[in-house]
């Protein structure tokens, strides 16, 4: 990959964005083609499309490679879209070599975007799609003849293209064009040449259109259909042609004028991915949405955050206590309403549809199912639900472990399914839905479940029991398979059996605030059940005081507080440590003075306020001083020079600052309850 050019980076980030975009739209394709058994026309129409479009836009970019493995897929799908009936018994072959290209274009903007060398090795893919094409055109090597369509001699042609009024930079566009049509060319030449050198020719442009001469082998419908799937082309000239004739505008008086409808050429020329994301056509034909740069969105939480901070601050100013100052508090409640607002409105806009980690997930479904020779079904429900940005960025890896566990460990061959009487085809499904603050995440599988004698033996083999085997209840024995280096696999494969197993899914979803349990049933499969957050910028958080420290516990986390009395029975457990009956439910006590040595604090229940806490089916009682009321705050990470006294599993998610400028430590509800 040649280096890109500084003054190229604004174009590189919306060459990733779009590509991708493109690339997740044409998955989406593929599965839904290959699942229904062939390619409709439609289909094929859009696969062209985006093919067509990555081949340009990355001859643009001087991706040369790339640009030309495109170019071999857009052949293909060329003649499919000519012919539909061609693809006959070819068709499994289509679908592997288009999912390969698939992943050598991610590969290469993987490398991009970690801004790394990426050689990619394409050589032999390109020869498979190309004898790939020469079955399809029912010829027995691909270095036969050319297709009677293909202009075997080289004629000189002439295009004049004019650009729609007001489209602003069009020696750029100019330029962009040319870049396009340079990969269909032999021979090219404009007039003005080189545009992208000099703005000034641009008013040039305008008044007398781009002239381009060119030579080509390719039909001239495939150049003609470029310049019309262009955008911000108001009209082209296709001029007399002359064999190898000098660049002339002498033929401009015979020329045949082919005038683009506005609203129809913008409907073409927008890709149905771009106009999803990129927004939807007001009457004027401008787009009513823009695409932002996320760094750009976490730069305005970040301030909105601060807005946030400040607004608590002036609020809750100690040195207003005791005044009366009613048009004070009567603006700081419109200050908070607007605040409220802004922050809700940040949030929208970082809020993301699941539908695209969904996506990945069911083409991991699709290619270990051929390489393991299982058939499997891959459902997904509720993928409109929406979550913070940054959060589905840290939970696809995750997601992905999960979903090859289930393929690789869960889901029996068909053999097995038979002689189980049960269908052949099994079923994956990942359903998500948004209850309370939380997004709360559903994989499950029909497949073998999982096998507590095993687990057991093998977290004994491994000295993984902290506790009498007996002791262990169902819920128990499934969570030890979340300790590190776990593994029920004997044997590596491919997928799994390394001792990575689900305790680094577990850590991965911890930190973002994240908790996986799992239910399973021998024979009939397994659920794990997965909940995060919304955001992890800005929570609603309880202030609750312990001596002269001031904590945050996030108010999801709480089921409900209450003051201890004669009608709550203390007791101990074996070990000594205290138990608080709640209406008939025996609940651990953390004491949050013990567990942070904190003095000068009320030790007596009676005096202090019991918070039950609750998160992945763990619950306790958090003993405290008292409640101070409920704060918005915003998350603030600890100095990196900390991590390693492990703040985190000692029950601290992080750090915000109060309305009197002081630090209020967060609590983490999960942390306290795994370790306390």
């Amino acid at each position: 990959m040649s280096p890109i050019d500084v003054s190229m980076e604004p174009m590189l980030d919306m060459f990733v964005f779009e590509t991708t975009t493109l690339l997740e739209q044409l998955d989406e394709i593929m599965i839904a083609s290959e699942k229904s058994g062939g390619f409709g026309q439609d289909d094929v129409d859009e696969i062209f499309r985006i093919m067509h479009t990555i081949k340009g836009s990355s001859a643009m970019m001087g991706m040369e490679a790339m640009s030309n493995l495109a170019h071999h897929v857009e052949d293909m799908f060329f003649l499919v879209r000519e012919n539909p009936k061609c693809i006959g018994g070819n068709s499994e072959s289509v679908f592997d070599l288009v999912f390969q290209s698939s992943d050598s274009f991610k590969r290469e903007i993987e490398s991009i975007t970690a801004n790394a060398d990426f050689s990619p090795e394409n050589d032999q893919l390109i020869h498979r799609i190309m004898m790939t094409v020469a079955n399809l055109k029912g010829e027995t090597s691909v270095e036969s003849t050319p297709s009677a369509s293909v202009v075997s001699y080289r004629q000189t042609h002439y295009v004049k293209v004019f650009f729609e009024d007001d489209c602003q930079m069009e020696n750029i566009r100019a330029f962009m064009l040319l870049a396009q049509l340079k990969e269909l060319c032999d021979t090219m030449d404009s007039t003005p040449a080189h545009p992208e050198q000099d703005s000034g020719l641009s008013s040039e442009i305008v008044k007398n259109g781009l002239l381009i001469a060119f030579t080509t082998t390719c039909p001239i419908q495939d150049i003609l259909g470029v310049i019309e799937n262009s955008i911000n082309i108001k009209s082209y000239e296709l001029l007399e042609t002359a064999q190898d004739g000098p660049l002339s505008k002498s033929a401009e008086d015979t020329s045949i004028s082919i005038a683009l409808d506005s609203e129809h050429k913008l409907e073409e020329a927008l890709l149905p991915s771009a106009a999803s994301i990129s927004g939807a056509l007001g009457k004027s034909g401008k787009q009513s949405l823009i695409s932002v740069n996320q760094l750009k969105l976490d730069q305005l939480m970040d301030i909105v955050g601060e807005i946030v901070i400040a607004e608590s601050m002036v609020a809750g100013n100690p040195e207003l206590r005791g005044l009366k100052l009613d048009n004070f508090y009567k603006s700081t409640r419109q200050l908070r309403k607007l605040t409220d607002e802004l922050q809700d409105i940040v949030m929208s806009i970082r809020m993301v549809p699941l539908s695209g980690v969904f996506q990945k997930m069911n083409r991991i479904v699709r290619d270990m199912s051929k390489k393991l020779n299982k058939e499997v079904v891959f459902e997904t429900i509720g993928g409109e639900t929406e979550v913070d940005k940054s959060i589905t960025d840290m939970i696809a890896d995750p997601f992905m472990h999960m979903i090859r566990n289930a393929m690789d460990h869960a889901i029996e061959t068909p053999e097995e399914r038979r002689a189980r009487h049960k269908p052949e085809i099994g079923k994956i499904t990942m359903s998500a839905q948004n209850i309370g603050g939380e997004i709360v995440i559903i994989i499950s599988d029909d497949g073998r479940g999982l096998n507590t004698e095993q687990i057991l033996k093998k977290a004994r083999d491994k000295g993984l029991l902290t506790k009498p085997e007996g002791e262990y209840s169902p819920k128990e024995i499934y969570s030890l398979i979340m300790l590190p280096g776990f593994s029920t696999n004997d044997t590596v494969t491919e997928f799994s059996g390394r001792g990575v197993g689900m305790d680094v899914v577990k850590k991965n979803l911890e930190k973002v605030g994240g908790s996986v349990f799992v239910e399973s049933k021998p024979d009939a499969g397994t659920d794990f059940t997965i909940k995060i957050p919304l955001t992890l910028a800005i929570v609603d958080g309880m202030e609750i005081r312990a001596g002269d420290t001031v904590f945050t516990l996030p108010i999801t986390s709480i089921k409900e507080s209450f003051k201890f009395s004669a009608e709550n029975k203390l007791i101990l457990d074996t070990n000594g440590h205290e138990m608080i009956m709640v209406r008939g439910e025996c609940y651990s006590i953390i004491r949050l003075h013990g567990i942070y040595e904190i003095p000068d604090t009320k030790t007596e229940f009676t005096e202090g306020i019991m918070i039950l806490i609750e998160n992945d089916q763990k619950a306790a009682c958090l003993f405290a001083d008292e409640l101070l009321g409920e704060q918005q705050v915003v998350v603030k990470p600890f100095p990196v020079f900390l991590n390693k006294y492990n703040i985190k599993e000692n029950g601290l998610a992080g750090c915000t600052i109060l309305g009197d400028g002081g630090i209020s430590l967060i609590l983490d509800a999960n942390n306290l309850l795994n370790k306390y």
